[in-house]
């Protein structure tokens, strides 16, 4: 059983405060308020919530002068100020195609049951704002990404392709790349909506630059070549969320709480699980990153995989002791998607307990659950969700991807488990656990 915090605002305000950012939090925290009075009012309302926000900010900024003055340097213009200018050209009211026709959405998925949250949480958006009447996910209504949307009735201005998402997981990614590119190739697919790196590495190719391609959650979509930079895609008709700081607030996090010297981490893509930017970040903080690669995992869960899914465990469990025995590595990173299924992943990072390594975890809460000691997520299903649908609207009305701007940095998530803490000996700091939206 979990314990969840109580007030979740203020945990992830605590969040903000431990990493000394506060004018982000003004951002995460206040997020849906702020964009519902943006939306609803008019010029003046605006101009007071701009001066409302500024003030805000310096307020806070003087009552907690405790930012370091390293972090003083380096501060960019507030993500406030961003989202403002972004804002301004992101509401948009429902519309059909030229033809009257309804707006046809092509879904890709690298799993549905990890990503089922942050489609519900999209989903649920464009229902608010009125491009669909109703959502199959909501409510636990329907588990099944096959026949997803059958008798679902979205309304006038939207429509899924195949009514379904095609889950690369579960159906193969040569059977989805095909029926991707079958849409693609009669003109059926207005914008792809890619969710996870996968996903949005085949959906970018099927769209051959032809068809909009927005592209979310991503562990680094700069290092796995979906866009070309950061702040914008580069590609024009790519739109992909960016957080350029995720894994330096991460491995800080981690450091501050275990000061390790040597970060094992193991992975089978170069451009998946954020992989060069943990190798920025290590570097920057003067971390030893131990790496070891192994061969991927199958795509599919069918009977053909077993044998295929066997030998990736061998080379996983191999990869393992070699770090562990050989390497000394005093901490590990388990990064997204390289325990499949997740079912094996409690004994998976039992084998780094028995020697005493602390596990940490780059997203999933499962995993901490698991025996993970810590996750610090930056990718909010909440904010996710809204932002894509808002992307999306806009895309819908005209714009082009790449010329809206990409980075956000969602609201701190920090799930701990003190059972590994203390099978570890590790002593949980209490601003941490205030900060944790959920304790094992």
């Amino acid at each position: 059983m979990g314990l969840h915090c109580q007030g979740v605002g203020s945990s992830r305000c605590c969040a903000w405060m431990l990493y000394g950012r506060l004018p982000d939090c003004l951002v995460g925290a206040c997020r849906h308020t702020a964009l519902s009075l943006w939306k609803k009012e008019g010029d003046g309302m605006r101009r007071r919530i701009r001066l409302a926000a500024l003030l805000c900010a310096v307020l806070l900024l003087f009552l907690h002068g405790c930012v370091p003055a390293a972090q003083e340097t380096q501060m960019i213009p507030s993500r406030l100020a961003l989202e403002i200018s972004e804002i301004e050209s992101t509401v948009r009211t429902p519309e059909l195609r030229a033809d009257g026709k309804p707006y046809r959405m092509l879904i890709v998925a690298i799993s549905f049951d990890a990503t089922v949250s942050v489609a519900d949480c999209y989903l649920r958006e464009l229902k608010q704002s009125g491009w669909i009447l109703e959502n199959p996910l909501e409510d636990g209504q329907a588990v099944r990404y096959d026949g997803l949307f059958d008798g679902c009735d979205l309304g006038p201005y939207l429509e899924v392709c195949g009514g379904k998402i095609y889950d690369i997981a579960a159906d193969g990614q040569q059977a989805v790349n095909q029926a991707i590119q079958e849409h693609v190739d009669a003109g059926e697919a207005d914008v792809i909506l890619a969710l996870g790196t996968e996903a949005a590495q085949l959906g970018k190719q099927c769209a051959r630059g032809r068809v909009p391609l927005i592209a979310f959650p991503l562990a680094d979509a700069v290092g796995s070549g979906i866009v070309k930079g950061e702040q914008y895609s580069g590609i024009p008709n790519v739109w992909a969320h960016t957080d350029p700081e995720r894994y330096q607030r991460q491995l800080v996090l981690y450091h501050d709480l275990i000061p390790f010297k040597k970060l094992g981490l193991i992975y089978y893509d170069e451009g998946l699980g954020g992989r060069t930017g943990y190798l920025k970040a290590a570097a920057q903080m003067g971390i030893e990153l131990v790496e070891r690669r192994i061969d991927p995992p199958p795509m599919s869960d069918s009977a053909d995989s077993e044998a295929a899914l066997a030998a990736y465990w061998d080379s996983l469990e191999a990869a393992c002791d070699n770090l562990l025995e050989q390497e000394s590595i005093d901490a590990f990173m388990l990064t997204t998607q390289i325990v499949r299924p997740q079912e094996r992943a409690k004994s998976f990072i039992q084998r780094f307990h028995d020697a005493g390594v602390p596990v940490f975890i780059q997203t999933g809460e499962p995993l901490v659950e698991a025996g993970g000691l810590i996750m610090q997520e930056s990718l909010v299903d909440e904010e996710i969700g809204q932002l894509a649908a808002d992307v999306t609207a806009r895309v819908l009305c005209g714009e082009q991807p790449g010329n809206i701007m990409q980075p956000y940095t969602c609201t701190p998530y920090i799930v701990v488990n003190q059972r590994a803490a203390r099978a570890l000996n590790i002593q949980l700091p209490f601003e941490l656990l205030i900060s944790c939206e959920k304790i094992y």
